[in-house]
Formats: C-alpha cells, structure tokens, sequence
C-alpha cells in the first residue's frame, strides 16, 4: 500500500511537471514551466549595486511583481555606488558569498574563484535545462555567448545585453556652439583646418559677448574614454576601438600607438595646444568640471562631447566627424559594448540554483528587461507607447533597477515599446553617426579572462607600452617635438616593452574567443 501511495505521488509530480531542488538542509518545488516558479515561496540572498539616486531593491514595482509572480522573494545585500568595488572586493576576500550575485563580477573574480576554485558555479547545465530564453539568445547571438564563455569553456555568469541602436550605436557626439558660429557668421567645420580656424575664432573675436578673454574653445579630458581626444586619432586614420590605443581589423588585433596617421593626428593636437585652443585643464579635469564649464552663463565652451547634450539644440549642434588631410574616412564614434560583464552569478552555498536559473531567465524577457532598464514606465494610452512614470511628490529616487542585471533589450522591443518619437534627440544622432562609428566587432573584448600566465605577459609588455604612449602623447601635446622623439619612442616600446610579445599574446586570446560558438 505504502509503495503505491509513493508511486502516486511521483506520478502526480511528474505530470504537474515539478522537481524538487535541494541544496544543504533545503528542498523546494519548482515548476519546470510557467509562473509561480515555486508554489510556495522561498528567500534567497542577492548582492547587487544600488546606484545613486535609486530607491531601495526591495521598494522597486517591477522587483515586488517579479517576488509576486515568481515567489522567489529576495533579500537585497546591497552596495553604494561610492563603495561598491570596495565592498565587492571585500566580499570575495572574506568569501562572504551570497546566493547570487546580479552586478559584474569582474573576470578575476570569475578565474579564481569558479575556474580555479568551487564558490562560482558553472551555469552551462542549468541554462540548457532552466533558462530557455539565455539559451535561445546564445544561439542566435554568437557574440553573446563568446562574450561570457571562461577558458575553460564554462559560462560562469549572465550579461545584460542591449541592442536598441539609439543607445548603443555610437558613444558620444561632438557638439559645437551653434550660438556662437552664428554671431561669427561662421560655418560648421567639415575638415581639420576648418575646425582650427573656428577654434581660433571663438579664442579670439569674444563671441560670448562678455568682453573677457574667458572662452575655451575646446574642452575635453585628456585620456577619457568619454568625452576626450581619442576620436581625433580616428578622424586621421587610426581608429582605436577602446582607450588603450587599441582595435580589431579582420580579426587581427592591432596597437595604433605605432602608426604614421596616429603621429599625425597628436602633431594636429599639438598644434591646437600651441595656438591656445585647447583646454589648459584637460589634463587633470573630471567629467563634472567640464559639465559645469559647459554649462556656465556666460557661457564660455565652444566644442565637447558627450553623449547627451548640456545644452538645447538652439546652443550646440551635434557636428559630423571631420576630414583630415591625408583624405581618411573618419572612424571614430566606438559603439558601446551590446554585452556586458557577468551579471548574474550563482554561488556554491546556494540550496536553490536551479530556481535561481529560472528567476534569471524571467529577467531576460525583452518587455520585462526594458520596463526594468527604463522604467518605471506607464503606457500614454493615445499613442500606445510607453513614457517615463512621473515621480510621486515625495518619491526619492528611481524605482528601477537601471543599467544592471541579466537583462536582453532588443532594439525591435525597444521601438515597439516607445515609438518612433522617443528619445528623438539619440535617434537623430545614430542616424548622423552611424557610417562612422567604430563597430562592435572592431573592438577587443573586454569580458575575456586571462590565464595568471597571459596577465603577466600582457601586464609587461603590451600595458607598459601603452602607458608610456600616454604618458609621450601627453607630453608632444604640450611640448611638440613629435617629429624628433618619434623613432627613439617606437624603439622604447619595442624594444624595452616588447610590445610585439603583448600583441602576439592579445592575438591568442583573440583566437581564442573568436573560436566560441
């Protein structure tokens, strides 16, 4: 009789299509397929970074409809964005580990403790038997799969990954004073000569009208991935694709520091700085200094960039890149990486990990993902699309989790949720921009976990010479003398950096991630 009630059971189990997890002490039953994920609920422990100016996890719409949903409720460990790479940090040096983790977990992190250690575990089971929308994305998005795959050929953890093109397609735009150019009776400058004598212009003729000699035509941060000089190198023929001098040309990765357009392009700053054109804090300055010089009344800047604009469109207009001499196609505006980190880890004291997979996999809908990157979101019922939820009076912060998470936005969901109209600003630099961006593929993947054997190659070698590149490039951009230090510097990092061993090296691990289907 016993035997027949057990096999009753088990049979009911199996129609219902529910397993038990186990893990320590714990047992749960999760449903294999639709929501709730469990019948009743369990708790598991997340860290993740708050980011200033967002209210509490716990206090977000879509977290509490997600615990409603799923029954999955979550206590949130969470880090402040002034600590959080403190705080991770002492986390792993404790290992003080939660359930999950829904932050980047940097590839160190991921090569000590999951491909040489137990407390991360390998994702790849419970994403084929759990997750059916990662495992459909990895399928139809090669990239994103090589992006997350270690050495070892385990995935280890979830990206979030962004599609939509008005985002993501370009970095940032060079805007210019429109004010400015119209009372100069000045054009917009299509070459590097054209912009030289506009920069001139702005230093010289007063055109904030305030009879003071306080205008900087040309404010940047020297250095700065955002917002600083590297577009230049690309507007004379040497893109990089990241900050560290650095692209992908037909799957060979190549050192820009060491090519003839990249010298011309430093001479050309060069000659900015000796004309008095250039910013004399660009050096030393943050993002938040030149935001407030920008928009300073009067104002005083007459170029910078960013990605969204300080200013109306009736101050600054978004410019086209220019043309150099040597009669280049003008490659600059690096898109920004579609995949991102591993934000989604599961460690080893986790008694749930196949409803952790499941939980994730809930995130990854593109609806979902995009009300939790953007939101909170309500529909305008006479357009059909979605906008931004008003914030309530007295309502700190913004109840969404923003840019962090196993999130997946496709550009079509992304449209479909806001029409054509919103964000028209963004669009309508894509749309400028896109013929001169630095694709996606042109830049060396930054996800990549290194070998302590590849780290210490690369780390003397190709990091030495690209740190002393910076280091000349903003000393010729000061001093000149490009033209009669050029060959001993080649030789320098040559030579004394092998740079050529920290290319060969950067080419294997390139090889390498590109072999991953």
């Amino acid at each position: 009789m016993k035997k027949t009630i057990v096999l009753f059971i088990a049979g009911l189990i199996l129609l219902t299509g529910c397993s038990k997890t186990t893990g320590g002490d714990s047992t749960a039953t999760m449903n294999k397929k639709g929501l709730p994920i469990v019948n009743e609920p369990i708790e598991l422990e997340c860290a993740v970074l708050r980011m200033t100016g967002r209210t509490a996890f716990a206090d977000m719409p879509i977290v509490q409809e997600m615990e409603k949903k799923t029954n999955v409720k979550i206590k949130w460990r969470e880090f402040a964005t002034d600590s959080f790479t403190e705080k991770r940090q002492l986390m792993f040096a404790a290992e003080d580990f939660p359930d999950m983790m829904w932050n980047n977990v940097e590839p160190d992190h991921i090569y000590e403790f999951g491909m040489n250690g137990d407390s991360i575990i390998p994702l790849d089971d419970l994403i084929d038997k759990y997750a059916p929308r990662w495992k459909q994305i990895m399928e139809e998005y090669s990239i994103v799969k090589r992006e997350i795959t270690a050495p070892d050929g385990k995935i280890y953890g979830l990206p979030i990954v962004r599609f939509e093109e008005s985002e993501m397609g370009y970095r940032d735009a060079m805007y210019i004073n429109k004010t400015w150019l119209n009372k100069l009776n000045l054009k917009v400058p299509t070459t590097t000569e054209e912009f030289k004598n506009v920069l001139l212009a702005f230093k010289t003729k007063d055109p904030n009208g305030n009879g003071k000699a306080d205008e900087i035509p040309w404010s940047f941060r020297f250095s700065e991935w955002i917002g600083g000089e590297y577009d230049m190198y690309g507007i004379f023929g040497a893109p990089t694709g990241d900050y560290k001098y650095r692209t992908v040309i037909d799957d060979k990765v190549v050192f820009m520091g060491d090519k003839p357009q990249f010298k011309e392009a430093v001479k050309y700053l060069s000659e900015l700085n000796k004309a008095g054109v250039l910013d004399l804090d660009a050096f030393t300055q943050s993002y938040s200094q030149v935001s407030a010089k920008v928009q300073s009344t009067p104002g005083v800047v007459g170029v910078y960039q960013r990605h969204e604009q300080e200013k109306t469109q009736d101050e600054f207009v978004a410019i086209k890149p220019i043309t150099a001499p040597n009669g280049s196609t003008p490659k600059f505006r690096a898109e920004k990486k579609q995949v991102m980190g591993r934000h989604f880890t599961i460690f080893k004291k986790n008694a749930y990990p196949e409803i952790s997979m499941r939980w994730a996999d809930e995130w990854a809908d593109p609806d979902i993902s995009i009300h939790a990157m953007y939101g909170p979101l309500e529909k305008n019922e006479s357009t059909g699309y979605y906008v931004k939820k008003p914030v309530a009076n007295g309502e700190i912060g913004i109840a969404a989790p923003g840019n962090f998470g196993p999130f997946f936005i496709t550009d079509d969901a992304f449209n479909k949720t806001f029409g054509p109209n919103y964000e028209k600003e963004a669009r309508n630099l894509y749309q400028l921009y896109k013929d001169h961006v630095i694709k996606a593929e042109n830049i060396f993947p930054i996800n990549v976990i290194l070998t302590d054997e590849e780290k210490e190659i690369i780390t003397n070698t190709f990091e030495k010479a690209r740190a002393y590149t910076k280091k000349k490039v903003a000393e010729w951009i000061v001093n000149g003398n490009i033209d009669s230090e050029w060959d001993s510097y080649i030789n320098k990092i040559n030579s004394d950096y092998k740079l050529q061993e920290g290319m060969d090296t950067l080419q294997k691990i390139y090889d390498n991630y590109k072999s991953i289907k």
